[in-house]
C-alpha cells in the first residue's frame, strides 16, 4: 500500500488468538499503527483468552457493537483462533445485525489441528493437563467441531 493510497471507507476489527493478550503482547500494535496512520478506523478488542470460540464470538460482537453503530460495515482480519471467531461471526452476521464486508485470517486452524488432537487424546495430554495452566482450557476446543 502506497502512502497516496486512499484509506478504507469502514473500520477494520483486529481479533487476536486463543491464550493472546494484545494489551501485554502487542500482537496487532504494527498493524494497529499502520492502519490508523493511513486514516482507517480500527478496533483491536481483548478478549477472553481462553473461552470457547462461541463464547469469544459473543464477548466480540458485544464489544462491536459498543464501538459502531448497527449495520456498520466491517472488515474483520483474525489471528489463529481470532481467524476463527471472525469467521464464525461471518457465518452469523444476520443474527448479528452486524454488516461484515471481509473476512482475513492469519495462520487459523481452519481444519483444527490434528497434531495437537493426537497429543492431547493420548497420555502426553494427560501430562500436559497437569502441568500446563493454559492445556486443560485448550481441550475443549479441539471437541468443538474438531477445531481449535
Amino acid at each position: 500500500m502506497s502512502s497516496h493510497s486512499p484509506a478504507l471507507k469502514y473500520p477494520v476489527v483486529l481479533i487476536h488468538g486463543f491464550c493472546d493478550r494484545p494489551k501485554y503482547t502487542g500482537v496487532w500494535k504494527a498493524a494497529k499503527r499502520t492502519l490508523r496512520r493511513r486514516g482507517i478506523d480500527v478496533l483491536v478488542p481483548t478478549l477472553s483468552a481462553t473461552a470457547s470460540i462461541s463464547q469469544r464470538t459473543e464477548e466480540l460482537v458485544r464489544k462491536i457493537k459498543a464501538k459502531y453503530p448497527q449495520g456498520t460495515r466491517l472488515h474483520l482480519i483474525g489471528h489463529s483462533m481470532g481467524g476463527l471467531n471472525a469467521r464464525d461471526i461471518a457465518s452469523t452476521t444476520k443474527e448479528h445485525g452486524l454488516r461484515i464486508l471481509s473476512v482475513t485470517t492469519i495462520g487459523t486452524p481452519h481444519r483444527g489441528y490434528r497434531p495437537l488432537d493426537k497429543i492431547i487424546s493420548g497420555r502426553t495430554g494427560r501430562v500436559f493437563k497437569k502441568l500446563t495452566p493454559c492445556m486443560p482450557l485448550l481441550f475443549p476446543y479441539i471437541r468443538q467441531n474438531g477445531e481449535v
